[in-house]
């Protein structure tokens, strides 16, 4: 049946909506659920006209607070231990152009 299931989330009760059933489907096949959360690189604008900046400050604190959603997720998700639950957060502007493709698409197939 299956070996991994991939929910991808981001942060909306929409997405969430999915892990009752994922974790449903991950007990029962025994089954590693994996959560992924995209993250988007934060961009300043100074003002009209002015080049976009990046501010590494911004975009690690909005890191940091996409791993502590995933992994209070995670500990939600796998609590009693019913179920193997893994999370990452991966770079990308929107999942089409996900650098981590490879990754993800191993842990479908794996």
């Amino acid at each position: 049946m299956y070996r991994s299931l991939l929910v991808p989330l981001d942060g909306s009760s929409f997405a969430e909506q999915a892990l009752r059933v994922a974790a449903d489907i991950a007990a029962r096949a025994k089954a590693t659920l994996h959560l992924v959360l995209v993250h988007q690189a934060s961009a300043v604008v100074a003002g009209p006209g002015e080049p976009v900046v990046l501010d590494p400050s911004i975009d690690q604190k909005l890191r940091g607070e996409e791993l502590g959603y995933l992994d209070s997720v995670r500990q939600l998700v796998g609590k009693g231990d019913t179920v193997k639950v893994v999370s990452e957060v991966v770079e990308g502007r929107s999942p089409s152009r996900w650098p981590a493709t490879r990754t993800i698409t191993r842990w479908i197939w794996s």
